[in-house]
């Protein structure tokens, strides 16, 4: 009896949340984000330094972008671009991998150009990038998912006091 009541409080429990954090906070709360992995290969015959990569289906909502490897600094213009700046020069076969954020899950690579120094050597391969899109978790669902998880374990606990006892 004591498990059925201990279950219903989590159901309750989760559903106030969902009901109470969700709704009232759906006009300010921003929109769930995208995360957005990108790999490109540095062509055979070229030692870039940098690396410029337009993105479409992005809304220009790019944000959030961290240069994983190799080092140097990233940065987004017009909410589409993503401008990186290595550190020294890559070689060809080097894999140049970021990582973002946006809004909207039809991210696909659009084009690019490899630089030395801001100066064109040469035009990015589509075939060359992979881009890789997975969907992340609004505040809400977090929320709501981390109560059913501290109920749960409060029903676990309640159920092992019941079974020692």
């Amino acid at each position: 009896m004591a498990t059925r009541n201990m279950l219903r409080i989590c159901v309750l429990t989760a559903a106030l949340v969902v009901a109470f954090v969700g709704p009232r906070n759906a006009s300010a709360a921003a929109p769930a984000n995208y995360n957005v992995s990108v790999a490109a290969v540095v062509p055979n015959g070229l030692a870039p330094n940098d690396l410029h990569l337009i993105f479409t289906g992005t809304g220009g909502t790019i944000k959030n972008e961290v240069l994983v490897s190799p080092a140097g600094q990233i940065q987004v213009n017009n909410g589409d671009q993503v401008d990186i700046t290595l550190n020294a020069k890559a070689a060809a076969g080097d894999t140049i991998k970021i990582k973002f954020t946006s809004q909207h899950p039809e991210v696909a690579f659009d084009s690019g150009t490899w630089t030395n120094d801001n100066n064109p050597i040469g035009t990015v391969d589509a075939q060359a990038v992979t881009t890789v899109v997975v969907p992340g978790a609004s505040s809400a669902t977090l929320i709501a998912l981390a109560a059913l998880m501290l109920g749960a374990g409060a029903l676990a606990l309640r159920r092992r006091r019941d079974q020692m006892a």
